[in-house]
């Protein structure tokens, strides 16, 4: 699945990722989700509750699906006997004065992020590149590339020393462009990631730590909306354990937590699924890459490395 030298191939969440591990601990941070009120968001948000966090704040359009959302998420907290406060915040990711006045707003409130996680996106439509109108494709752009750069640069220009974290749920449609059937949704998710990899390059883990993911083969309402169902020819994750209802075994949202943390900095900067063990990741075949081809997991043109391009361009002394 993605990865030939994966040979554990994850369909739930297990131990070593395990929000309640005391490892994966959040407690003390304050964590920003994107499209955190519904879907695979939603699960992460309950994630980061039962890891402890001492706040989570949702951020997304509808205030009226937020409040229900966060009430639900309230309720759970209160029954698991997390500290954790639910914070919900309204307000549009792909436009930059929205943003702005979400991040005046902590300030204002005195808080201080710790954690961003992106997971909020748009699919894009079912159209061919030449039928698709000009301001709907640029949309896309607005709120799958544009956001990414916002949201991060406005998340580590905080007035904040402590370490920080961008969890970046991504998709394998940014390298995997004709299974979507969605031009724009490969286009600007490669472009999206490609932003996260160049803020990685230029910051270390101990600073801002950035890992981007593909979620796994989630069947959320947003699926069901493009047409999927239980019966379409496609592996599921979730189609009989309900992954997003059973908080032990939702496997993107408890990667989500386990990507906060310092054990994952070996990631920093790279693409992963949430299916591949990181167990195998930093201990297997895929490790001796990663510790030796910087270009290993990470965007580029296959075939050429940024190494030999280098290697061609540049004079010998």
């Amino acid at each position: 699945m993605g990865l030939p030298s994966i040979k554990n191939i994850r369909k739930a969440a297990y131990p070593t990722i395990d929000p309640k591990r005391p490892e994966n601990s959040q407690a003390g941070r304050t964590v920003l989700i994107t499209g955190g009120h519904s879907g695979i968001g939603y699960a992460i948000s309950k994630a980061f509750i039962v890891a402890n966090a001492k706040r989570i704040i949702i951020f997304g359009r509808r205030a009226d699906v937020l409040e229900s959302a966060g009430e639900k998420l309230t309720a759970e907290a209160k029954e698991l006997g997390s500290p954790t406060v639910v914070d919900t915040r309204s307000g549009d990711i792909a436009n930059p004065a929205s943003v702005k006045k979400l991040f005046s707003g902590l300030k204002a409130d005195g808080i201080i992020l710790d954690v961003l996680v992106l997971n909020a996106a748009t699919g894009g439509t079912s159209k061919k590149m030449v039928d698709m109108p000009l301001d709907e494709f640029w949309g896309d752009y607005h709120i799958n590339v544009r956001s990414t750069f916002d949201l991060i640069q406005q998340f580590y220009h905080q007035e904040s020393e402590g370490p920080k974290y961008v969890v970046n749920l991504s998709t394998l449609i940014a390298y995997v462009w004709h299974l979507s059937g969605k031009p724009s949704y490969g286009l600007t998710k490669n472009a999206s990631l490609g932003i996260a990899q160049q803020f990685a390059q230029e910051h270390t883990a101990e600073e801002l730590q950035i890992i981007s993911f593909h979620p796994g083969a989630v069947l959320t309402p947003m699926s069901r909306a493009d047409g999927f169902d239980e019966s379409s020819p496609i592996n599921w994750d979730n189609a009989k354990v309900q992954l997003l209802t059973r908080r032990e075994e939702n496997l993107p949202a408890a990667l989500s937590v386990w990507a906060a943390t310092p054990a994952a900095a070996f990631l920093h900067g790279r693409f992963i699924w949430s299916n591949w063990d990181v167990d195998e990741l930093r201990s297997g075949e895929a490790a001796k890459l990663i510790d030796s081809d910087p270009n290993y997991l990470r965007i580029g043109i296959s075939g050429l490395t940024e190494k030999d391009a280098v290697a061609t361009l540049m004079k010998k002394p």
